[in-house]
């Protein structure tokens, strides 16, 4: 099974300088979803792993990483309708305590709501994938699943 993970959360700082205005440079990096990047995966392990960083030259993006999604494409040589699966490494269910903030509740509603970076998916790979191939994982649980199944020998098959 080919798999494309992919990291980052596309307008996180755009929101966070609209709410702040451009003069605060310092707290605008105070935001989840920096390090924008992507990894090709399939039964053998790691096919191909890019950050977007190196191809916009902007450090610590959190921009859409479409050239490092399209470079892992290219080193497998392989289009996104070859994969199989998108699993994009934050997932977030907010608490109803969110909805009593409504600065919380604009975040999560411009931000990290999955059908907002499903929205910036289809943007970018508009026909390739169909919705229920994009899976959210929970942000850590991505962390501690790709250090896992990698590690075993031979790696373990998702």
């Amino acid at each position: 099974m080919l798999t494309l993970g992919f990291s980052g959360l596309d307008r996180s700082m755009a929101l966070k300088r609209a709410i702040l205005g451009d003069g605060w440079h310092r707290e605008q990096r105070i935001v989840q979803g920096l390090d924008s990047a992507a990894a090709l995966v399939d039964e053998t392990g790691v096919v191909a792993a890019a950050a977007q960083e190196r191809y916009d030259g902007v450090k610590g993006t959190g921009h859409f990483p479409k050239d490092a999604i399209d470079a892992c494409l290219r080193i497998a040589g392989v289009s996104m309708r070859d994969v199989e699966m998108v699993a994009h490494g934050f997932r977030y269910e907010p608490s109803p305590v969110w909805r009593l903030d409504h600065l919380s509740t604009r975040w999560y509603e411009q931000v990290y709501a999955q059908e907002v970076q499903r929205e910036i998916f289809r943007a970018h790979y508009p026909a390739d994938l169909a919705d229920p191939r994009i899976v959210h994982v929970r942000h850590h649980e991505a962390h501690a699943a790709s250090s896992y199944y990698l590690s075993l020998d031979p790696p373990m098959k998702v």
